[in-house]
C-alpha cells in the first residue's frame, strides 16, 4: 500500500555479499524520484519506531554529515539551545543527555564554530559538556537567527529533537516528545513542521513547553524529514 502511487515496475533489486553482511540495494529508474524517497523515508522511520532502541534513533541522528556547513551547524546548534536539557546564563551554558554519541555531537557542533574551551564529564548516568564562551552565549541566544529554506529547519528542528527529544513505542503505542523551555519555541517549531504536512500537537507544562504526537504516520514523517 505504501508504494500503490509508485510505477513498480522501474524498481530493481540487486545484493552484494560481504563476509559479515549483505547488502540490498534498490534502483528505481522512474520520473517521480522524489515521491519514492519520501514514501521509502517514511518506511525505514516506521521500521526504526518499531525496531530501534529509542537510544539508537539519536546515535543515528548524531552520525549526519552536515558540519562543514558552518551556517547549518549553527542553527542545528541554536536547535538544541531552545530545549529543556540546555542550562543557559550570562556566563555559562550547560548541556545534559544519557547519550554518548549525543554528547559527542554537541561537541562537534562547539568545535566548528570556533569554540574549543569546553569540558565533558560524567554526573550519574548523564555526560554533562559545559562551556564559558561569551560568543556561544550570543549565538545560544540570538532571538533575530534567521532560518530559511528546508535544509536549515531540518537542522534546527534536528537539534532541538537532539536536546531534549524523546521517543517510544510500547506496546505500539507510539509517542515523540520534544520540551522547550518557552513556549513561542515551541510554537515555531509547530509552524516549520506544518509546512511540510507535519501534524505535531503542543502541551503546556508548569516550567516547559512540550510538542508531541501520538499518530505513528506523523512520527515517521518527522523523522523522515529530520
Amino acid at each position: 500500500d505504501e508504494f500503490s502511487a509508485l510505477n513498480l515496475e522501474k524498481l530493481y533489486i540487486s545484493s552484494n555479499s560481504f563476509k559479515i553482511y549483505d547488502n540490498v540495494i534498490l534502483h528505481y529508474n522512474g520520473n517521480d524520484i522524489n515521491l519514492f524517497y519520501n514514501y521509502f523515508c517514511n518506511i525505514l522511520s516506521k521500521a526504526i519506531i518499531k525496531f530501534y532502541e529509542p537510544l539508537k534513533i539519536k546515535q543515528e541522528l548524531s552520525k549526519i554529515s552536515n558540519l562543514a556547513n558552518k551556517d547549518l551547524v549553527k542553527i542545528e546548534f541554536v536547535g538544541y539551545c531552545k530545549t529543556s536539557n540546555v542550562y543557559l546564563s550570562d556566563n555559562m551554558l550547560r548541556f545534559s543527555t544519557e547519550n554518548e554519541y549525543n554528547i559527542n555531537r554537541f561537541a562537534k557542533l562547539l568545535n566548528n564554530i570556533e569554540n574549543h574551551n569546553y569540558q565533558i564529564e560524567m554526573q550519574g548516568k548523564n555526560y554533562v559538556v559545559t562551556t564559558k564562551n561569551k560568543n556561544i552565549m550570543r549565538l545560544a541566544n540570538d532571538k533575530d537567527l534567521k532560518i530559511d529554506g528546508e535544509m536549515e529547519e531540518k537542522a534546527y528542528i534536528r537539534g532541538c529533537f537532539l536536546g531534549s527529544g524523546s521517543i517510544n513505542n510500547p506496546e505500539n503505542k507510539y509517542h515523540i516528545e520534544v520540551i522547550f523551555k518557552q513556549r513561542q519555541d515551541a510554537q515555531n517549531v509547530i509552524n516549520m513542521l506544518q509546512r511540510y504536512s507535519i501534524n505535531f500537537k503542543i502541551l503546556e507544562k508548569e516550567n516547559s513547553t512540550s510538542i508531541y504526537s501520538k499518530d505513528g504516520e506523523e512520527i515517521s514523517k518527522f523523522l523522515a524529514f529530520i
